[in-house]
């Protein structure tokens, strides 16, 4: 599924990182600063996390992790938490060349086989 290496990623992510911190510091001159302020730091902090599993872990790790929180994020739910989470991992699924309904497809599918394994699991005890 990525055809791109770890370096790529790792700097795409620092990339969206930086943006942030510069959203951040503009946050100030908004009508809404607090609003605008928190969505950026979430950002940076999901970037952050997200850099963090690809040095680790690898672009595989990170990207399960990011399908498994984007399919938790509620739709409904326009708080600057979950908005700044939402648009974090759509910018990783951007870098990796995924466009928004493929990356749900694959987070609903990473989670439905999660869960079915869970079962199968419980099922043999």
């Amino acid at each position: 599924m990525n055809t791109l290496g770890k370096q790529d990623v790792i700097n795409g992510l620092k990339k969206c990182k930086r943006l942030a911190k510069q959203d951040l510091l503009a946050s100030s001159l908004t009508s809404q600063p607090e609003f605008w302020n928190k969505q950026a730091e979430v950002r940076r902090q999901i970037y952050g996390e997200l850099i963090e599993i690809v040095e680790k872990k690898g672009v595989e790790a990170a990207t399960s992790y990011a399908l498994k929180a984007f399919v938790k994020l509620s739709p409904d739910n326009d708080s600057p938490e979950v908005r700044g989470q939402r648009q974090a991992l759509k910018m990783f699924f951007t870098i990796l060349g995924m466009d928004e309904r493929t990356a749900l497809q694959e987070a609903k599918r990473a989670v439905g086989m999660e869960t079915s394994s869970a079962v199968a699991t419980q099922a043999s005890l």
